[in-house]
């Protein structure tokens, strides 16, 4: 039996660490492409699901593994050390992975320089360098809603919920990533109708007007024109 858990818990750290981390990721990243970085919505789907795919293979295994080891060499303990201590070294932490994992991505699918790259990968740092911390908390949050590991740094009323009840709190809040997640397009979308509708009506008043424009050099001053028909109408009779 002992066997058997030994190698499930594993593939169960796999799966929860991956859970928390590609669904807070792309909550957060999908927020930053479409109102910060000024992708489209198509541009920024496609890169979510390229981040998701190279997450499950690696990125959020690599994070995990990294960040734990650096806990350790820290002599960071999440009952003992402040969370003082705990939130400056998770952020330093998440920055510099994050800077050190996008400039190598920028590097290999891009075709910026290396400068373009580091400016790039530097921004991004700096806003998982301030979120880095709740990014963590989250992994660590997750682990205990679903047994692997206890967070001491979860309220107290949270500690104290059943098995069951954490399983549904993890629930909601995964729902709430979804949510978030998906809001970003379903507004990009309306954004996209919106400037369509707007583009549309500026082309159909710029057709008129060109198409005015034409009448007036093939027949002369249609206005001029217009103002005169009536005496030559009473001329004619």
């Amino acid at each position: 039996m002992k066997k058997v858990v030994s190698k499930l818990k594993p593939s169960k750290l796999w799966f929860v660490d991956n859970l928390s981390g590609v669904t807070f990721g792309n909550a957060l990243s999908a927020c930053l492409e479409n109102y910060v970085y000024g992708l489209s919505a198509q541009e920024s789907l496609d890169a979510r699901v390229s981040s998701t795919i190279i997450g499950l293979v690696f990125a959020n295994k690599a994070y995990t593994y990294s960040r734990d080891k650096s806990r350790e060499i820290f002599d960071i303990d999440l009952k003992k050390s402040t969370s003082k201590k705990i939130n400056i070294h998770d952020s330093l932490y998440s920055g510099a992975f994050t800077f050190a994992y996008c400039l190598g991505m920028y590097e290999l699918v891009t075709d910026q320089s290396f400068y373009d790259n580091c400016v790039n990968s530097g921004l991004t740092a700096g806003v998982y360098t301030i979120l880095g911390s709740a990014l963590s908390y989250n992994i660590d949050s997750f682990r205990d809603f679903f047994g692997i590991s206890e967070n001491p740094k979860l309220p107290n009323k949270v500690k104290l919920m059943s098995s069951k009840s954490k399983k549904k709190l993890a629930a909601g809040v995964l729902a709430g990533y979804t949510t978030l997640f998906s809001s970003n397009y379903a507004f990009s979308d309306i954004e996209h109708k919106i400037k369509s509708i707007n583009f549309d009506k500026v082309s159909s008043s710029e057709m008129l007007e060109e198409s005015f424009d034409y009448e007036n050099k093939r027949y002369g001053n249609l206005e001029s024109l217009i103002e005169k028909s009536p005496e030559m109408s009473l001329n004619k009779i």
